[in-house]
């Protein structure tokens, strides 16, 4: 069975503007890590309508073994 939890991680980017001049203040960025990186094994999953940063949270029909390109 595939371990659904990974290893979150969060990195604290400070103020953030976008392409239009908004400023967004003390943004983090979240995300999860499962495995070790090998230069060549990994698949980035962008998804900008949750604030969730479980991939299994919101794409569980999508990721995992069998489902999404990658996984063995």
């Amino acid at each position: 069975m595939l371990d659904t939890t990974g290893t979150l991680h969060k990195v604290d980017i400070g103020e953030f503007i976008t392409e239009a001049g908004a400023t967004i203040p003390d943004v983090t960025i979240a995300y999860q890590a499962w495995g070790t990186f090998h230069g060549n094994n990994l698949i980035v999953v962008e998804h900008a309508l949750t604030g969730d940063s479980n991939v299994f949270d919101w794409w569980d029909g999508v990721v995992g073994p069998g489902k999404s390109p990658g996984y063995r």
